[in-house]
């Protein structure tokens, strides 16, 4: 028994030689070159085991497992798709006795009420970061062939701050900085920006590279991003009744949207984060100034997409405010109310609105006075588009 247990030990050895020799010659890697005596037990193991029935049930059963294990994962990621925190505390909620769920909603009364408190309390504490800009220099406001981004520049232009004035047409631009200087006689520079909502990018590189030709850049502690809602016309006090010109097929638009909703977003969205990375920086490292983002409105694109844009410019700004107020540099959102409703749009409404002192002039004031406070938010009246 002994001699031929020892010739089972030198088969098994030779036997593992010969396969690594041979992986040798293949150019094959050898994990583990070691010989391992034991190789004809595990062979004489395998063949009973492909001989036993064993094989054949697991064979058999192998489909039915894989359906099984299938099912248990798909239900475990509907399980967490669908009962959130949430969804979980309501139904353990739903069972309990109703003193229970009477003091279970004023419990979650009462912790709404200290989130929104300490939301209110951080945003309180982020303005008063915001670093007193006590000397006019010079500010940046798009939008300027529309009624609001006119006013605001206007507004900015009597505080004593040069306007770098940016319209879609150097026509518009040109009439609004015409105006600035003979109402107030303070520095302007028209810029002509029709690429905003086109490419935003290339818009503000040029636009930077035009201000640091003028040397603007290193003097700009404001700038107000006021989006047209609509397109300009000859109401709009810019002088310029022409269309803005039609985009180019050639322009880069964000992919699977049509003409207007893409220029939206590029204005919207586009605009103001390029603007943020080109001067808010800037701004940052001189430890002074305001940023002001315009939302809300109508326009030429659908509903969807500026309620988007909107959503997305408000979360930019939050983000901003956070990441610039160590740097004492103000954020400030900047809400068009909605047109007024059916109730408002009768012989009244139209009565109350007209009897209104230049209601241009008072949105861009109060825009202008809550960008330079560095107030979070504000909201404008309606029907200010």
């Amino acid at each position: 028994m002994a001699r031929a247990l020892a010739w089972l030990l030198l088969a098994g050895a030779a036997a593992t030689t010969s396969a690594g020799v041979t992986n040798l010659n293949r150019g094959k890697k050898i994990k583990n070159s070691a010989p391992r005596p034991w190789s004809p037990l595990f062979a004489a193991a395998r063949a009973t085991y492909r001989r036993s029935p064993l094989l054949s049930a697991v064979r058999a059963a192998r489909p039915q497992a894989t359906v099984l294990y299938t099912f248990s994962q798909l239900c475990l990621e509907r399980f967490r798709v669908h009962v959130t925190p949430l969804t979980a505390a309501v139904a353990a909620a739903a069972v309990l006795p109703a003193p229970a769920q009477r003091a279970c909603v004023r419990a979650a009364a009462g912790a709404g009420l200290a989130a929104a408190a300490a939301a209110a309390a951080r945003e309180a504490s982020l303005e008063r970061r915001a670093t007193l800009l006590d000397e006019p220099r010079y500010a940046l406001v798009t939008g300027c062939e529309a009624p609001l981004g006119a006013a605001a520049a206007e507004a900015l232009a009597a505080r004593g701050y040069g306007v770098v004035v940016v319209a879609a047409r150097d026509g518009a631009a040109r009439a609004v900085a015409r105006r600035l200087r003979q109402n107030h006689g303070t520095v302007c520079v028209p810029v002509a920006a029709p690429g905003l909502g086109r490419n935003a990018a290339a818009a503000v590189r040029s636009l930077d590279e035009q201000l640091a030709r003028a040397n603007v850049t290193a003097r700009l502690d404001v700038f107000v991003h006021a989006p047209p809602a609509a397109p300009a016309t000859a109401s709009a006090g810019t002088g310029e009744g022409a269309p803005p010109p039609a985009a180019d097929a050639a322009e880069r638009l964000p992919d699977g949207l049509p003409g207007n909703d893409g220029a939206a977003l590029e204005a919207r969205c586009g605009t103001a984060a390029q603007l943020a990375r080109r001067f808010g920086g800037a701004m940052a490292a001189r430890r002074r100034g305001r940023c002001g983002f315009v939302v809300g409105g109508g326009g030429d694109a659908s509903e969807e997409v500026i309620a988007s844009a909107d959503a997305f410019t408000e979360t930019f700004a939050a983000r901003l405010r956070r990441r610039l107020a160590p740097d004492g540099v103000g954020v400030t959102v900047v809400r068009r109310a909605p047109p007024p409703s059916l109730l408002v749009r009768g012989r009244f409404g139209r009565r109350v609105v007209d009897n209104r002192v230049a209601p241009e002039q008072a949105d861009g004031e109060r825009l202008v006075a809550a960008v330079l406070r560095g107030d979070a938010h504000v909201s404008l009246s309606p029907g200010l588009f």
